[in-house]
């Protein structure tokens, strides 16, 4: 009986194997998919690849494939482990999440460049909201404005929340409204690879906190403030791993990783499949998730109620 004589296990192996390519573009690089017609996509990267009946088929090059594992190896050009270790990294289950996903992008759409959305003169409604709302401290909520990395937009007065490079320039933003109705998006032509992220004051801190909003990450900042100044914060915009990979990449002095995600289905699911593909890249991980409601958001507003009770409200 042949044995595995790869680094992985033959569980993580079978996992991997289970991703089909179109779910996986839908869910983890949707700006890549693009709808021809029907049940047929093709890639934005790859017009003369054509995806359907659950096959794939690179007419140019001549292969093709089924699973994303085979997409990975054949055209993205990763090695089988390093393959099998992304998938092994990506949480959630598509059952539950495939009708969640907007449509693909029209084959004669074009892709908008990235352009953030025109800041209004003055951010008192994203004040009013992320203090009044979302409990946060009016002094973060005055200090993250003053780095650009929260402002509020002209048009509608959303919060916006922007990602930047390692050179400093916006390359990610995420919306979120601050009225009654709930609205979130990310700005078209966001890098997902980018996130938005709140850096170490100790630029060689070798921790980072990873979680699925911004404004939890800002959440448990304020709940663990001795922890800002030796810890990066990164938001994942979700539960794809793409932002961490990236942010690591960029930083392999860190080798702490704290797992912040939601303390639901998907949070969890997400931190055990981000849990063994960091260890077994030798990172130190911990599971940190909120003690008190689903995110960190309500754990820090269950805070601010409990202190009110006790007299000692902000």
């Amino acid at each position: 009986m042949e044995t595995n004589r790869y680094p992985v296990s033959e569980e993580q192996i079978t996992e991997a194997k289970k991703h089909d390519l179109l779910t996986y573009l839908q869910l983890y690089e949707p700006d890549e998919l693009v709808h021809v017609s029907g049940d047929a996509y093709c890639t934005r990267s790859h017009d003369s690849m054509v995806i359907n009946n659950g096959m794939w088929y690179w007419r140019s090059r001549g292969i093709g494939g089924k699973t994303a594992l085979d997409y990975l190896i054949k055209v993205q050009g990763y090695s089988f482990v390093d393959a099998v270790e992304k998938l092994c990294g990506i949480s959630l289950s598509y059952s539950d999440t495939a009708h969640q996903i907007a449509p693909a992008i029209n084959v004669n759409q074009e892709k908008r460049p990235f352009s953030l959305p025109a800041a209004n003169f003055t951010s008192n409604v994203v004040i009013d909201y992320l203090c009044n709302k979302r409990g946060l401290p009016k002094e973060v909520v005055l200090s993250l404005i003053s780095k650009k990395l929260i402002y509020e937009s002209r048009e509608h007065h959303n919060a916006v929340f922007v990602g930047h490079d390692k050179t400093g320039i916006p390359r990610f933003a995420t919306i979120r409204g601050c009225y009654d109705k709930p609205f979130k998006k990310d700005v078209e032509g966001s890098n997902k690879a980018i996130g938005f992220s709140i850096p170490a004051r100790d630029p060689a801190a070798d921790m980072i906190c990873v979680f699925e909003s911004a404004i939890d990450a800002i959440s448990f900042g304020v709940l663990n403030r001795s922890t800002s100044g030796c810890a990066h914060f990164l938001s994942l915009g979700g539960v794809s791993p793409l932002a961490l990979d990236h942010y690591l990449s960029e930083h392999p002095h860190i080798k702490r990783v704290v797992m912040c995600l939601d303390n639901d289905k998907g949070g969890r699911k997400a931190t055990e499949k981000i849990k063994v593909s960091l260890e077994a890249r030798d990172y130190e991980v911990d599971d940190m998730p909120p003690r008190n409601g689903k995110d960190y958001n309500e754990e820090l507003k269950a805070h601010n109620a409990l202190k009110c009770e006790r007299g000692k409200c902000r």
